[in-house]
């Protein structure tokens, strides 16, 4: 199956001039992840058509995430002959559905992390229930917690950890 016709927001959307994409595959728009492609053309196939939401790419290879509606299209005797899509861009909902989940799981670590701290008989185990969930947080390699006294500046180290190296959720 190839794109045969093509309109004006569409290329925008591709970021691509009609040459570049006119002549594409399924396969071409799904290269990235042909896993999902076929999966996206066995649901369209089956059904005759299909609505959902798909990340594919611009031509320039950047995500974008896709809401269409897609459907098959057949000639006199029931064989496939094309498909027919629309397409709304909602790169920026999902964006905004990802940060606001990784707030949530933020949310979620300090609420336990409180949980503990309220929880805890000793400066060792305040300190053991922070750094349990800090690499969590703030991706780093060693952490520790120091008692400070304020009157005397005197520092002591409670409790110093290696974490497991993490991207901040």
């Amino acid at each position: 199956q190839r794109t045969t016709k093509v309109n004006d927001a569409m290329l925008r959307l591709y970021g691509a001039t009609r040459e570049q994409f006119l002549g594409r595959r399924t396969r071409d728009v799904f290269a990235h992840d042909p896993v999902q492609g076929r999966q996206f053309c066995r649901e369209m196939l089956d059904a005759g058509h299909r609505h959902g939401e798909s990340e594919e790419r611009r031509l320039d290879g950047t995500p974008m995430w896709l809401d269409g509606d897609y459907i098959s299209i057949y000639d006199q005797e029931g064989r496939f002959t094309g498909s027919f899509s629309v397409q709304r861009d909602i790169t920026a909902r999902k964006q905004a559905e990802h940060a606001l989940q990784r707030y949530s799981q933020r949310l979620k670590l300090l609420r336990q992390t409180d949980r503990a701290i309220l929880s805890a008989r000793s400066v060792h185990e305040i300190a053991e229930a922070v750094l349990e969930r800090f690499h969590e947080l703030v991706p780093c390699q060693r952490a520790s917690v120091s008692l400070i006294d304020l009157g005397t500046a005197a520092a002591r180290l409670v409790i110093g950890a290696c974490l497991e190296v993490r991207s901040a959720r």
